[in-house]
């Protein structure tokens, strides 16, 4: 009996671990202050490429982002963004009018909640061969993660001009 008595104490004693290990290695995500976070990014960032400092503008990108672009090659890190921004001209003018200048138009998460995707349209002012401006309407993907310090950051940005209706 004695014998019985400690076969089932050892067996609730490993559920009750089991439970708790499993119980405890899922962490709840709240979905809400995430998109809340990406969406202070998504504004603060515009705020920061206001100033035009080449560090202010890459940011957000994550320290090992890649950028697709119309441009046959990729930009395969943030310090590669930052030296294009600082390479840029003086009279370069980043003017990106975003369909939504408030949050990016779709947000979605992972399920863990460590990685997300926004889908956003916008209109850049770009020069042709010729040096005439022209307005280019694009939709643009981000695929945010978080850094070690739970910030969210650019990993992948696509962008791609919409076709003409």
């Amino acid at each position: 009996m004695k014998h019985l008595k400690m076969k089932n104490l050892i067996s609730v004693v490993a559920v009750t671990f089991i439970v708790l290990l499993t119980g405890c290695g899922k962490v709840q995500v709240n979905f809400k202050e995430e998109e809340k976070k990406i969406t202070f990014a998504w504004t603060d960032w515009s705020k920061k490429a206001l100033s035009g400092k080449p560090d202010s503008l890459a940011y957000y990108y994550a320290d090992d982002a890649l950028i697709i672009g119309t441009d046959p090659e990729f930009i395969n890190d943030k310090a590669e963004v930052t030296k294009i921004y600082a390479d840029a001209p003086t009279n370069f003018e980043l003017d990106i009018k975003w369909d939504d200048e408030e949050k990016p138009n779709i947000i979605q998460f992972s399920n863990d909640g460590s990685m997300a995707y926004s889908l956003d349209g916008n209109a850049v002012k770009m020069p042709d061969s010729t040096g005439k401006i022209h307005t280019v309407h694009n939709k643009v993907l981000h695929i945010w993660k978080k850094n070690t310090e739970g910030n969210w950051r650019v990993s992948l940005l696509m962008v791609y001009p919409q076709r003409s209706k």
